[in-house]
Parts: structure tokens; sequence; C-alpha cells
């Protein structure tokens, strides 16, 4: 069986604040004209091509092009770009606000030189991986017996909403609990000649983070050439609002984080995933009675020596769900899923609630935008936590 896993959603919003954090520095260095974060032989590219008059610069790209402050856009700029790009020039940070006009903030003027360096290297950041969660309390397993053979039968639902309870039970003996929902919508699309099958995602946790009742939803598409694409949606119930980045911006993140698929950050092997069982012929079970309720008990060991005991539910629609799921190691409780609801139609939570307000960052521009970045860095802010 797939191994339950609640901590997605608080590992994606780390995430996402790190990169939101990524983003909202892009723009403010003078210099920076493809809004990537840094300042180099690239936007010396620009500058160059801009001051030969085969460009010409968008409105975000004049508020960080006149690096010198001599009221033009020439040579001179592209030099300091690369002098800043070998790190023998100081970056200029631009002031936080930015006017409608276009005009280029006020910032100390940069002596030119014309030394040229080459571009150094630069590492992409570290991402630090979600900790885990402390073992062993005084909870007794159960009695093992036979381990079940091998599941030819069992199915991974596609299409369904789960709302479950995830219990931690640390070494001290405390609990943390939390709440999570999540929803699986697989469905087939073409483009051109090509077609798949895409699954669109969703998870809503309550105590992962900070307290706060937030959602993630991820929405899969078929693009021209016949690439999955994925729009990414962060909620936050308690405001009704959502942050929306979209596939170009989620591309440009994978490069601003050496590659990492941000899409594969959640998906159906990290997050609650329900495995069904049609018929339990073929698996060695027993029958428990917990509060009242008969299950069907199943118990599986992996080779880290954790055993886990699945207390299965028959449902109406003549299938087997594992309701309650423990986890043990060395005898020991160390986590508990409770699933409170199960329902095979998830389509309802494929979509963001037309009440809600939206800050939709689609394109590379809108990451250029500071109005944006100010309303993202706002929605960081609503959440308890800081992209600064």
């Amino acid at each position: 069986m797939k191994k339950t896993s609640y901590g997605i959603t608080a590992a994606l919003v780390a995430l996402l604040i790190s990169a939101t954090a990524i983003f909202a520095s892009a723009a403010r260095y003078m210099g920076d004209l493809n809004s990537d974060n840094r300042v180099t032989s690239a936007d010396a590219r620009i500058l160059l091509r801009v001051s030969a008059k085969l460009d010409t610069l968008t409105q975000e790209q004049k508020a960080v092009a006149d690096i010198n402050s001599d009221t033009r856009v020439n040579s001179a700029d592209a030099r300091i770009a690369l002098r800043m790009s070998a790190k023998l020039e100081e970056k200029i940070t631009l002031p936080e606000t930015s006017t409608d006009s276009g005009d280029v903030p006020n910032k100390p003027p940069v002596k030119p030189s014309s030394s040229i360096t080459e571009e150094p290297t630069t590492a992409a950041p570290t991402i630090t991986e979600e900790p885990t969660t402390a073992a062993p309390t005084a909870t007794e397993a159960p009695t093992t017996t036979e381990a079940p053979n091998a599941k030819p039968d069992a199915e991974v639902l596609k299409n369904c909403y789960v709302d479950a309870e995830v219990v931690q039970y640390a070494e001290d003996g405390t609990e943390k609990k939390t709440d999570i929902c999540c929803a699986y919508q697989s469905e087939m699309q073409k483009a051109g000649l090509a077609k798949k099958e895409v699954q669109h995602l969703y998870a809503r946790t309550t105590g992962a983070v900070a307290g706060q009742d937030i959602g993630i939803l991820l929405k899969s598409n078929l693009n021209s050439v016949g690439k999955v694409k994925q729009d990414i949606y962060m909620i936050n119930y308690k405001t009704n609002e959502y942050l929306m980045l979209g596939s170009a911006v989620i591309d440009s993140m994978s490069t601003i984080t050496g590659g990492m698929d941000m899409g594969e950050l959640i998906s159906p092997d990290d997050m609650l995933s329900v495995e069904i069982f049609h018929s339990l012929d073929k698996y060695t079970t027993t029958e428990e009675t917990r509060d009242g309720e008969k299950f069907k008990v199943m118990r599986e060991k992996g080779e880290d020596g954790k055993e886990t005991v699945y207390y299965l539910r028959y449902a109406e629609n003549s299938y087997y769900y594992p309701a309650i799921t423990e986890m043990y190691q060395n005898g020991k409780l160390i986590q508990k899923v409770t699933i409170k609801e199960l329902k095979r139609d998830a389509s309802e939570y494929m979509e963001v609630p037309a009440s809600m307000n939206g800050i939709r960052v689609e394109k590379l521009t809108d990451v250029a935008d500071m109005k944006k970045l100010e309303a993202m860095m706002n929605f960081m802010n609503a959440l308890g936590v800081s992209a600064n």
C-alpha cells in the first residue's frame, strides 16, 4: 500500500515562499533587465542592443536600465552590468516603490569602467527538506499475524476526494494533529497529435503551516507541443484570497531552483493517496471491532522495519478502503491516519471559489510588476510568514 504523507502542503508552501522572495527581489536590482534576480552578461547584451537602437526597453526595463543615472541608456551602462556580473561592482537595489509613469527612480551614480570580466557561475539555491517527525510512544502495536501477499488487484483512486485526520506521536508522548483534505481528478487531453492523461491535484490543511487554513491546487494542461504544464494556486481560506502562479512563472522558478520540477512537488505519490480493494480473497486478513464497528485488518511490514496496520471499511459501492491506517516502529505507534470522508467525485474542488479575490502572476512580465509583487508579499504576510 501507499504510505501516507501530509507534509507536502507545508513543503510546497515553504518553497513558494522562497520562490516568491526570489521574484520579489528580481526586479529590484539596477541592470537586471531580464528579471532573473541577477545582473549578468545577458543583461549587458540587452543594454548593448538598446544602445545600438536594435531593441527597445519595456516599461519595467526602463526603471532598471540607466545604471549610472546619466539619463541615458548606452554602452556605459552595459559595461557596469558586466562588472556587476563579475562582482567587481556592487549591485544597486531598486527602491521598494516605482512610479506608474516609468520614470527612473533616484539612485546613487556608479562610476563606469571599461574592464570586462567573464561572468562567474552562480550556484542554485539549496532547498532544505522537511524534517522527519520523531517516533515512538508507549502505545503498543497489535499482535502481528501473517503478512499479506502482493496486491495484484489494488487500485489507487485517480478521481476522488478524501478528508482525513493525521496524528503523529512524538517520543515524549505528545501528539500533533493535522486535518488534511486531498482531491484528484484525471482526464485525457489532446494537443495536436498528442494525447495524454493529465491529473489535477488539490490539498487543504489546517495546522501544518503556522496554524493556518491553506489550500494548494495544481491544474495541468497539455500545451501545443504535447508537454504537460501546470498552474499552481495557493489559497488562504481565512482571508478568502488566492495567489496563482502560471506555468511560465513556474518554469522560471524551476530554473532558479536548479532544475527542480515544481509540478512534482505536489503529486499523488506524496499526498494522501487511497488504495481500494474490490476483493480481499487474495490477502491475509483478520477481523477486529473498534468503537462498535467491524473492520477487516491487513498488516504489512516494510524493509525499514516499520509495520503498517490497515483497518479496511466496506463501502456501499462494493470496495474496501483503509478507514484507519496506523504505522508502528519498534512496536510503538508513530502515526495514525483516519479517513473521515471519501467521495468518488472531486470536480467541485478543481476550481478556486468564484467569491475569492485573486492575485494572478501568469507571465514573467507580471513578476516585474511592483504592485503585484507587493500583493504577493501581503499574501504571504497574511499567512503569518514572510518572504523577505
